[in-house]
């Protein structure tokens, strides 16, 4: 039974925001704002699509080679007609962040404020890498688990063969040495190895936006952080979610992610057990101090 695979079609909608990063971030002389969106451009092509006296005026300022006052003037000269690679939303935040640093900064190390940690791409398209999804439903599984079978929550060993023992179990995937004893996963029985996830339909720029998010700060590298100073705020494009906090509904909405996965029947037999296992319809999933009720949430899918 483990080993029977089916193909299927499924569209996804997101809960919260998510951020999948590339390794990359986009610049400060990459971008410019304008009425609540970012428009990243190509200087070569604003400049053609520039009208004549504009051009002059550019000009000047990149002789000058001040690339602060590039950003200001383009800020305050630039035209959608001028075109660009692509636009998309931003937090009012962030936008706030942009015009209060758009005259300059105090020292070199703000002028970082301003980089931005791109979502993941290829070739200048967004999508959810299928190795992302893979770890996600994995660890979703464990989790059924745990609260399905009402276990004490488990912490990680520093141990790594305990680890493996313990998915072991749970995966009914056990290795058992000559002398009887679990020695860890075994591999080719592990359900989860025939289970192929596909990277996802390109989404479109308009479900991202650009967001202020804080971040922890590793002290042990960046000793000027004290214990009340740890964090720092970071801006990042992110995949919008449906879950709307001020009013605490889920929508769902065109925001869906389509995506194509090889399923064997012991994976999606067990995750249909925990998803209506009593035991957890009533639990409250808590992120970023805001709770979603999963009945509620539920319920909108069925709709």
């Amino acid at each position: 039974m483990k080993n029977i695979s089916k193909k299927y079609n499924v569209t996804l909608y997101p809960l919260t925001d998510i951020h999948i990063g590339s390794g990359e971030d986009l610049e400060p002389f990459e971008y410019t704002i304008k009425e609540g969106c970012l428009y990243r451009f190509d200087m070569n092509n604003i400049y053609d699509k520039m009208p004549s006296d504009e051009k002059n005026k550019f000009l000047e300022k990149l002789k000058a080679n001040d690339l602060i006052e590039i950003r200001k003037w383009i800020y305050n000269n630039y035209d959608e007609s001028w075109g660009y690679v692509y636009k998309e939303y931003i937090s009012d935040e962030f936008e706030g962040l942009y015009k209060e640093k758009i005259e300059g900064v105090g020292n070199k190390n703000e002028e970082n404020q301003l980089k931005i940690s791109k979502f993941f791409e290829q070739f200048g398209k967004k999508y959810i890498p299928g190795s992302s999804l893979k770890g996600a439903l994995r660890t979703a599984f464990f989790i059924g688990d745990y609260y399905d079978n009402e276990k004490p929550l488990y912490k990680i060993s520093k141990i790594r063969n305990e680890n493996l023992v313990f998915e072991s179990e749970v995966l009914k995937a056990q290795r058992i040495d000559k002398y009887g004893n679990k020695t860890g996963l075994e591999p080719k029985i592990d359900p989860f190895k025939t289970l192929k996830i596909f990277d996802s339909n390109e989404i479109n720029i308009e479900k991202f936006s650009v967001e202020r998010i804080e971040g922890t700060v590793n002290k042990s590298k960046n000793q000027k952080y004290n214990n009340q100073e740890n964090t720092i705020k970071e801006n990042i494009e992110v995949l919008l979610g449906n879950y709307k906090k001020n009013d605490r509904n889920f929508y769902k909405n065109d925001n869906g992610i389509n995506f194509k996965i090889i399923l064997n029947d012991y994976i999606l037999e067990n995750s249909k057990k925990y998803a209506d296992s009593q035991k957890l319809k009533n639990k409250v999933v808590k992120f970023e101090k805001r709770e979603f009720d999963i009945e509620r949430i539920k319920g909108s899918l069925d709709a």
